[in-house]
């Protein structure tokens, strides 16, 4: 499903009861509802955690427990896993379905909370705050370690000037449509999911849920992609389809 991201809603935050460098935790595919919530949760001056659900759901508590999320936006695909390990988040406030709502999730996790509820019920006057560039941005947590995961955090510096980095080595314009099948709570992700095709205008489209080979393929072809972006075993796994080889040679 491709749809347009007309502009960014921040104005629900203050609902839920946070404050400055309060993180808000991401357990989401790539989509236009987590990249909202991206930039809302960033633009507010608060930490947007974004959290691979490939991991282990003992690391999982791990992280969101270390981190001190107080908030955790998810897709529908983990309600299972989030209703298994929900007594043992500690500092968890608030769990938030990237949706409108369902019947379902509210019966799977009580007192679950609908995204689009929160936006439409949000201060349509919300006033961005002004900080220092080297705030808090995002949160990143390794995986495949020794050890639990360790936690890096990023600053608004640090996300834009990789963008512009990474944007000017790739000379890409506003002309450009980049598919991105790389999830947002991976690194390279995050960058040209987020600051890459922000500071430079480029269209970014997204697949769908996961991976799947062919719907990056199709992708590409019914949006007249100029771009496409991934990384050795996603290319690996393209060059498999043979009708669409010619998108990724």
């Amino acid at each position: 499903e491709i749809t347009p991201v007309t502009g960014v809603q921040t104005c629900a935050l203050p609902i839920l009861g946070l404050k400055q460098s309060d993180r808000v935790a991401t357990l989401a595919w790539n989509n236009y509802r987590h990249l909202e919530a991206y930039f809302g949760v960033s633009g507010a001056g608060l930490v947007c955690h974004t959290i691979n659900p490939r991991l282990f759901p003992e690391q999982l508590v791990y992280i969101l427990n270390h981190a001190q999320d107080r908030v955790l936006l998810i897709d529908k695909t983990f309600l299972p896993l989030i209703a298994a390990i929900r007594d043992k988040l500690e500092h968890l406030e608030h769990v938030v379905l990237l949706s409108g709502e369902d019947a379902e999730a509210a019966e799977k996790v009580p007192g679950i909370k609908f995204y689009d509820d929160l936006v439409d019920s949000g201060n349509a006057d919300f006033q961005w705050p002004e900080f220092d560039e080297n705030t808090a941005s995002s949160l990143c947590y390794t995986s495949g370690t020794t050890g639990n995961p360790k936690g890096a955090t990023l600053t608004h510096h640090n996300i834009l000037n990789n963008g512009y980095f990474v944007a000017e080595s790739q000379l890409l314009t506003e002309k450009d449509r980049l598919v991105i099948p790389v999830p947002l709570y991976h690194c390279f992700g995050m960058v040209m999911g987020n600051m890459v095709c922000i500071t430079h205008g480029s269209t970014m489209i997204y697949p769908g849920e996961g991976f799947e080979p062919k719907s990056v393929l199709q992708a590409v072809h019914q949006e007249k992609a100029t771009a496409l972006y991934g990384v050795p075993t996603m290319f690996i796994a393209e060059l498999a389809e043979p009708e669409d080889r010619k998108s990724v040679v």
